[in-house]
C-alpha cells in the first residue's frame, strides 16, 4: 500500500525575499532594546510565518529586553508590552534603493500577556491573511508590493519602538529619548530615498529626530472622516469604482502620491 506524503505548506508571497539582504546590518539599530542574537530568532520565525502561514495555536512570539529597555520597563510590568520586529522586504534584484515606512507603534490588546514583551510586525505582514483580506491591512500590503514590483526594498517600521498603553512611552521622558535615538540610528543604517509617516504621531517623532526635511507625511489608513472630499481622493487623477476594491486602490495611489508624486512608484533620476 503506497504511503501518503507529507502535505505541502503553502508558500505565500514566494517572490520576495523578508528580511534578508542588508536586514542583518540595520537591524543593529535595535540592539539597545534586544540582542541580535533574540532579533534574529524571532525574524526566523516570522519568516516562517510570512512564507508558510500562521497556524491555528499559534502564539505572538516573546522577546527578552535588553538590561537598558528592561530597566526602563520595569514600572511596567503589570502592562501589555509591545515590539514590533522592523522588517526588510526586497525584490530578488534590487534596483532603486530603500523606502521607510513608519507607523505609530506596536499597539496591543490590554489582555496580551502583562509584563511580557510579545513580538508583532508592521500591520501584521507575517500574517498572510492580514496581508491581504483583514481590514486596512491590504491597502498597506498593496502600497508594499507596488514599491517592491518597482525594485526598491522596504523597511517597515515604527517611530515609537515599544508600547506600554496608550501615550506611556511617550509620556516617560527616558523611553522616549531611547525610541528616538534608536530611530535615528535606524534611519542612518538603512538611509532610505523616502520615509513615509503615516499619521501624525510617526511624524511627530520623525520630526523630534532630526529628519523633517527627509519624509512626506500621510494620513493614516484607518483615519474616519465624514465630509468630501475623502483624505485619499486628494489630488487624485482619475475616478475610482465606489466599492472596497476602488476604495483599496485609490488609497495605495494616495500613498504613492505622498512618495512619488505619481500614481505608481517611479525609479530614481
Amino acid at each position: 500500500m503506497k504511503e501518503m506524503s507529507e502535505p505541502v505548506s503553502p508558500v505565500f508571497d514566494g517572490d520576495l525575499l523578508f528580511n534578508e539582504a542588508n536586514w542583518a546590518d540595520a537591524i543593529q539599530s535595535q540592539t539597545r532594546l534586544f540582542s541580535f542574537d533574540e532579533l534574529n530568532r524571532v525574524s526566523e520565525g516570522l519568516r516562517n510565518d510570512f512564507y508558510h502561514g500562521h497556524t491555528n495555536d499559534r502564539k505572538m512570539p516573546e522577546i527578552r529586553p535588553s538590561k537598558e529597555l528592561a530597566s526602563l520597563l520595569a514600572p511596567y510590568q503589570d502592562r501589555t508590552i509591545g515590539y514590533d520586529l522592523p522588517c526588510l522586504i526586497s525584490p530578488r534584484k534590487p534596483s532603486c534603493g530603500r523606502i521607510v515606512l513608519c507607523a505609530q507603534d506596536p499597539l496591543r490588546k490590554k489582555d496580551d500577556a502583562p509584563g511580557q514583551v510579545t513580538v508583532g510586525t508592521f500591520f501584521g505582514i507575517d500574517n498572510e491573511r492580514f496581508r491581504h483580506s483583514y481590514r486596512h491591512y491590504p491597502i498597506i500590503w498593496q502600497l508594499v508590493r507596488s514599491c517592491v514590483e518597482a525594485g526598491y526594498e522596504v523597511w517597515l517600521t515604527d517611530a515609537y519602538k515599544i508600547f506600554a498603553g496608550k501615550n506611556v512611552v511617550a509620556r516617560d521622558k527616558a523611553l522616549d529619548d531611547l525610541c528616538r535615538e534608536v530611530l535615528q540610528d535606524e534611519v542612518a543604517r538603512v538611509s532610505p530615498t523616502h520615509i513615509l509617516a503615516l499619521g501624525n504621531t510617526a511624524a511627530h517623532m520623525l520630526e523630534k529626530a532630526g529628519f523633517t526635511d527627509r519624509f512626506s507625511r500621510a494620513v493614516h489608513p484607518t483615519a474616519h472622516q465624514t465630509t468630501k472630499p475623502y483624505w485619499h481622493l486628494k489630488d487624485a487623477t482619475q475616478a475610482y469604482e465606489d466599492n472596497r476594491a476602488g476604495r483599496q486602490l485609490a488609497k495605495v495611489h494616495y500613498y504613492c502620491r505622498q512618495i512619488f508624486g505619481t500614481d505608481e512608484p517611479t525609479k530614481p533620476v
